[in-house]
């Protein structure tokens, strides 16, 4: 159907039903035996009953329920039916790495490339390094990254497309991106008073720089006027980094 159209609208068609594939595996609707012919080595599972879930579904089960290491569960799941899922997946796909210190500690530090030569230079500024914000990994509220990350983040994007097809919101797959780039991550939690980080960010007087969520209009507005009145700045403290 596509042969008689311009050669722009035969690539914009193509790019379209790509764009709707890859949007079908993030959502389930494949059926079984579509399920089986992804190519996305790290995407659904392949073993008879259970083509239905997702290879970080079947991990993550594992991890949970049988206590399985992040390792093991990736040993787990790469066996090849008909014994298991056949999933060939790497840590930052598939594991719930919280329980370790420099990924869930306040002040923990993962290196990445070009931190140690900046550091002797002087010039910690041109690193490319980003914040994650909470103690489950980076939340969306607000995002901090140094221009050699962001840098680092757009010529690097190749590099993360096997994450696209995890079942991910944005900042979990910026966060996952990051460090498949080797870009270092500094945790400061200080930023961010949110719920789902389990905090209270309500009334809005910590030194938090955002708070979240308020989704009500009257919430939001209550909010600000109170840290306008009442919030007050970070105490100064000394910060000691736990690093990998």
């Amino acid at each position: 159907l596509l042969h008689g159209l311009p050669k722009g609208l035969q690539q914009q068609a193509a790019e379209e039903e790509e764009r709707r594939l890859r949007m079908s595996r993030r959502l389930g609707f494949f059926e079984e035996n579509q399920a089986t012919e992804v190519n996305d080595p790290c995407s659904m599972c392949r073993l008879p009953g259970h083509t239905g879930e997702s290879c970080t579904e079947h991990a993550q089960w594992l991890q949970d329920h049988e206590k399985l290491s992040c390792e093991e569960s990736l040993a787990r799941i790469g066996r090849d039916p008909p014994v298991d899922c056949g999933c060939k997946c790497n840590r930052l796909e598939v594991c719930d790495l919280k329980d370790q210190e420099a990924w869930a500690s306040d002040g923990g530090l993962i290196r990445g490339v070009g931190l140690t030569e900046a550091m002797q230079r002087g010039d910690l500024a041109k690193a490319p390094i980003y914040i994650s914000n909470c103690r489950f990994g980076l939340h969306g509220p607000i995002e901090v990254l140094s221009s050699a990350a962001v840098t680092a983040y757009v010529s690097g994007l190749p590099k993360c497309e096997y994450l696209l097809d995890q079942p991910w919101g944005e900042d979990k797959y910026l966060d996952r991106c990051m460090l498949s780039l080797g870009v270092t991550r500094a945790n400061v939690f200080s930023l961010l008073s949110e719920t789902a980080c389990g905090e209270e960010p309500a009334p809005c007087g910590g030194a938090d720089v955002a708070f979240h969520p308020f989704k009500r209009i009257e919430d939001y507005f209550a909010c600000w006027a109170f840290a306008n009145s009442y919030g007050h700045g970070p105490a100064s403290k000394e910060y000691t980094a736990g690093s990998v």
